[in-house]
C-alpha cells in the first residue's frame, strides 16, 4: 500500500513539474531573461562571503546562483518548476511523517510554491522567496524525522534560529523601497494553512480510496485553475512585451524585434525606440521610418526618466548612433541603479571605456565580468585587448566607436542629440547609423529650418553623397517653389512627378469631400509628405 501511493505521489510530482515547466515556459520566458539580466554572481569569495553572511543571505545566494542561468534557453522555466516541485515534495514528505495526512491532501503542498510562481511574474519581487521556501520546507521534512518529540523540539529550534540567518528578509523579498504588495505574502499564509489543515486531518476519520482519488483530482482541478486566473492577472502585457523586445536587442536578435513590433500595436513610445533601432541596426531606418507610425522625435529616443530599465534602452541608442559619451553615462546610471548589477552595462561600460583609451577603467569592469559565469568568455576577449593594443585596431566594433569620437569637449548630450549627431558626423561621415539618426529626428521633428540648414551644410560632402528619397521629400517640402535649389540639393525627377500625383490626389480627394488621409494612405502613407500633413 505505500509503495502504490510512492508511485501515486512519484507521478504526481513528475506531471507537476512538467506542466509547469510547459506553462512557464510559454508565459513568463522573458520574465526569466529579464531577472538574469538584473544581476551579476560573482565567482568570487568576498561576493559569496558577503551576500551568505548577511540576513536571508544563503537563500539570496541560491537564488542568484540559479538566476544566472536563465538566459539559457528553457532554462529558468525548468528550474523553477523543479524547485516548485522540490517544495510540494518535502512538505507531503514532512505532513506525511508528522500528522499521517492522506493522500488527498498532496495537492494542497502545491498551493504555496505555485503562488510563488504566480508572486514572481512580479520582477521586484526577489527570486531568493522560492529557494527560501525550499530550504524551509527541506528542514520541515528533517524534523519530521526524529522520533521522539523531544528530538523534534531539538531540531525545531535550531531551525528555527538557522532560518534567520538563512531565509529571513526584512523587506519580505520585496524591493526595499517599493510597499511590498499583498499578493507576495499570501504564498508565506498559504504554507501555515496547508500546515494547518494537514494536522486537523489526523483527528478525522480515515477516508477511503473513492474519496482519496476524487478528492485528490478534484481539488488537483481547482488549484491548477485558480493558478492560472492569479498568474493572468500579475503578468502586464505592455510590461511582458518590453521584456521581450529588451532580450531580443540584448541577444542582437534585430529581425525578432521587428516580426515583434510588426505584430504589435505600436501604442507605445518605448516599443517605437526599439523598433526604430532594429531598422538602424538592420540599415533600413531611413527606407522604413514612415511605414510605421512615428509619433514625432520620442518615436527615436524617449524622454529621459529615472527608471534603469528606460535608461538602458537610452544607452542602446547612443551606442548605435556612436555617441560613445552619451552610451556610457546611460550605461553607468543602468548599473549604479541594479543593486545586483546588470552584465549588459557592464559590457557597455567596457567597450566603451576601451574605444576611449580609459584601459585602466575598462579592466576593473573585465575584472568583474571574469568572475561570472555567462560572459568570462566575453571578458577574457576584453582582456587580450588590453594586453596586445593590436587587437583593438581589428576590433570593428571598438574601431567605429573611436572613429565617431568629436573634438568637442562636451558629456554626454551636453548639446541635445541632434546637435551631438552632428559633431558625429563632422568627424565621421561614414556613420551611417548616426546619418539615419539625425536625418529621423529632423524629419520626425518637422523643423524645416533645421532641415534646410543640414542640407546645405553637407550639401557636395560625403555626408550627402547619395540623398535618401525620404530627405528629398522633405527637401521639396520647404523648398517647393525653388525648382533649382531642389535639383541642385539631390532631388530626383522622380521624386517631382511623385509628389505632383500626391498633391493632385489630395486636391481629388478633398474636392469630393472625402477624407484625404484615409484616400492617400495606402499609396502615400510612407511619405514624408503625408506624415507632415496628417501626423498632428
Amino acid at each position: 500500500m505505500r509503495t502504490k501511493t510512492g508511485h501515486i505521489v512519484l507521478a504526481g510530482i513528475i506531471l507537476f513539474t512538467l506542466l509547469l515547466w510547459v506553462y512557464l515556459q510559454q508565459s513568463q520566458l522573458f520574465i526569466f531573461h529579464y531577472r538574469e539580466q538584473h544581476q551579476l554572481f560573482l565567482n568570487d569569495y568576498d561576493f559569496l562571503k558577503q551576500t551568505a553572511f548577511s540576513f536571508g543571505g544563503v537563500a539570496q545566494l541560491c537564488a542568484m546562483y540559479l538566476v544566472q542561468f536563465f538566459s539559457e534557453g528553457t532554462w529558468g522555466a525548468l528550474i523553477t518548476a523543479c524547485c516548485c516541485s522540490a517544495i510540494a515534495f518535502f512538505l507531503w514528505l514532512g505532513v506525511r511523517k508528522l500528522f499521517d495526512a492522506p493522500l488527498f491532501c498532496l495537492p494542497l503542498c502545491f498551493i504555496p510554491p505555485l503562488l510563488q510562481v504566480s508572486a514572481l511574474a512580479d520582477t521586484y519581487y526577489s527570486y531568493a522567496s522560492i529557494t527560501a521556501m525550499l530550504f524551509i520546507s527541506i528542514l520541515f521534512f528533517i524534523i519530521s524525522l526524529g522520533k521522539k518529540k523531544v528530538t523534534r523540539l531539538v531540531v525545531f529550534v535550531l531551525a528555527v534560529i538557522c532560518l534567520v540567518f538563512i531565509v529571513y528578509q526584512p523587506e519580505g523579498y520585496y524591493e526595499p523601497l517599493l510597499e511590498t504588495p499583498t499578493y507576495c505574502t499570501w504564498p508565506w499564509m498559504a504554507l501555515f494553512i496547508v500546515l494547518a489543515i494537514t494536522y486537523i486531518t489526523r483527528f478525522l476519520p480515515k477516508v477511503g480510496k473513492f474519496v482519496n482519488a476524487f478528492g485528490g483530482i478534484a481539488m488537483s482541478i481547482l488549484i491548477c485553475l485558480s493558478f492560472l486566473h492569479l498568474s493572468s492577472k500579475r503578468i502586464d502585457p505592455d510590461n511582458y512585451k518590453f521584456m521581450e523586445l529588451n532580450s531580443y536587442v540584448i541577444n542582437n536578435e534585430w529581425d525578432k524585434v521587428i516580426e515583434t513590433c510588426n505584430h504589435t500595436t505600436l501604442n507605445n513610445t518605448l516599443y517605437l525606440n526599439y523598433l526604430n533601432l532594429a531598422l538602424s541596426h538592420k540599415g533600413v531606418l531611413l527606407q522604413q521610418l514612415f511605414y510605421y507610425p512615428q509619433r514625432d522625435a520620442s518615436s527615436l529616443l524617449c524622454e529621459y526618466q529615472k527608471i534603469p530599465d528606460i535608461i538602458q534602452l537610452q544607452s542602446f541608442v547612443y551606442y548605435q548612433m556612436g555617441d560613445v559619451a552619451a552610451a556610457q553615462n546611460m550605461a553607468f546610471s543602468t548599473s549604479v541603479c541594479n543593486r545586483l548589477g546588470n552584465p549588459s552595462a557592464l559590457q557597455m561600460l567596457i567597450k566603451t571605456n576601451l574605444a576611449f583609451g580609459a584601459y585602466e577603467v575598462a579592466e576593473k569592469y573585465i575584472a568583474q565580468l571574469e568572475k561570472t559565469w555567462k560572459y568570462k568568455d566575453r571578458a577574457e576577449r576584453y582582456r587580450a585587448m588590453i594586453i596586445d593594443k593590436s587587437l583593438i585596431e581589428q576590433d570593428e566594433e571598438i574601431v567605429n566607436l573611436r572613429q565617431s569620437l568629436t573634438n568637442k569637449d562636451h558629456f554626454a548630450i551636453a548639446f541635445g542629440a541632434v546637435t551631438d549627431l552632428d559633431y558625429i558626423l563632422e568627424v565621421n561621415p561614414n556613420n551611417k547609423a548616426a546619418f539615419d539618426y539625425i536625418v529621423s529626428f529632423l524629419l520626425l521633428s518637422k523643423d524645416n529650418a533645421s532641415i534646410r540648414y543640414f542640407v546645405e551644410k553637407y550639401a557636395g560632402t560625403p555626408v550627402l553623397s547619395q540623398v535618401p528619397e525620404v530627405l528629398q521629400e522633405a527637401i521639396y517640402s520647404i523648398a517647393e517653389q525653388e525648382p533649382d535649389y531642389l535639383k541642385s540639393h539631390g532631388v530626383s525627377e522622380e521624386v517631382f512627378k511623385k509628389y505632383d500625383d500626391f498633391y493632385n490626389k489630395y486636391i481629388q480627394s478633398r474636392n469630393a469631400r472625402r477624407n484625404p488621409a484615409v484616400d492617400l494612405r495606402r499609396e502615400f502613407g510612407h511619405t514624408y509628405w503625408y506624415y507632415l500633413m496628417f501626423n498632428k
